[in-house]
């Protein structure tokens, strides 16, 4: 796994990664345009495999991440990826037991291309923390800018 990639599930079997390539304008100290990452997503569920690009940003890595701290917190509750694009949905929702499910939708083209859904074998919460510090590291690079409110 590329170390700006986020991996939810395993690459051997059923699998989500959002790898980010870089800012989309890297000179760019506005939140609204600032936050924009070039991104490549692959997945694999059951019979269907996919690639394509996708627009990521910050703020949206950095709220699933506060949500994703809450869910390994408490060991309940969810975290859900959305990109503003509609490129990418992943839910991670937890279950009484500990397991977590993970569901989403994957586009290919922003807003007109074909639409899969999905889900992948559930995770064990003891996996959780592999993709909390994926996100720590792709933050880390690549912080939020500025504030909406700005």
């Amino acid at each position: 796994m590329d170390s700006l990639a986020l991996l939810v599930g395993k690459t051997t079997s059923e699998f989500i990664e959002l790898t980010i390539l870089r800012r989309s304008r890297p000179d760019s100290t506005d939140y609204w345009d600032g936050n924009w990452l070039n991104a490549e997503v692959r997945l694999a569920a059951g019979a269907f495999k996919a690639a394509f690009s996708a627009n990521a940003r910050s703020d949206e890595l950095a709220e699933f991440r506060n949500e994703l701290a809450d869910l390994i917190a408490t060991g309940k509750g969810a975290a859900v990826f959305s990109m503003t694009e509609e490129q990418l949905l992943v839910a991670l929702e937890a279950d009484e037991r500990g397991h977590i499910s993970v569901t989403g939708e994957a586009r290919d083209v922003t807003g007109t291309g074909n639409l899969l859904s999905f889900s992948i074998p559930e995770l064990d919460q003891g996996e959780l923390p592999a993709v909390m510090r994926a996100l720590d590291r792709i933050l880390a690079v690549h912080p939020v800018i500025g504030s909406p409110a700005a």
